[in-house]
C-alpha cells in the first residue's frame, strides 16, 4: 500500500539528514532541494511560499517553505533558524507553483 505521508517523510530526511549547521537563508536552499525531489517523485500538489517571520522586536526576515495542497506546512528550517518564539506573519510575498519555483531559485537566487 503507498503511504504518501511516509514518502514525504523520507523525502525530507533525506535532504535535511546531513545538515549540521541551520542559519538564515538556508529555508529557500531547502525549498529548492525539497521541491527538486517531490517532483522527482511526482509528488507535485504543492506551492512555495515566500513570506515573512516575526521575531519579536526585530525586523521581520524573510523565509521560504513549502505548503501541500491540504494546507500542511513542510518547512525543517523554521524553529532551527528562528526558534520556538517566532511566528510567520500573515504577509505572503509570493506564492510558486513547484516548476516555477525551480526557475526563480535558479534564475533569481542562483540555486542549483
Amino acid at each position: 500500500m503507498y503511504d504518501r505521508d511516509e514518502l514525504l517523510r523520507r523525502i525530507v530526511n533525506r535532504v535535511t539528514g546531513g545538515i549540521t549547521h541551520y542559519e538564515y537563508g538556508i529555508c529557500a536552499a531547502l525549498a529548492y532541494e525539497l521541491t527538486r525531489a517531490f517532483l522527482s517523485n511526482d509528488i507535485d500538489d504543492f506551492v512555495v511560499r515566500e513570506g515573512w517571520v516575526d521575531e519579536g522586536d526585530q525586523i521581520p526576515s524573510a523565509h521560504t517553505w513549502i505548503e501541500m495542497s491540504d494546507g500542511r506546512e513542510i518547512d525543517p528550517s523554521f524553529p532551527k533558524v528562528f526558534g520556538s518564539e517566532a511566528t510567520k506573519t500573515a504577509d505572503i510575498q509570493a506564492t510558486f507553483r513547484p516548476r516555477e519555483f525551480l526557475e526563480y531559485a535558479e534564475e533569481d537566487l542562483g540555486l542549483g
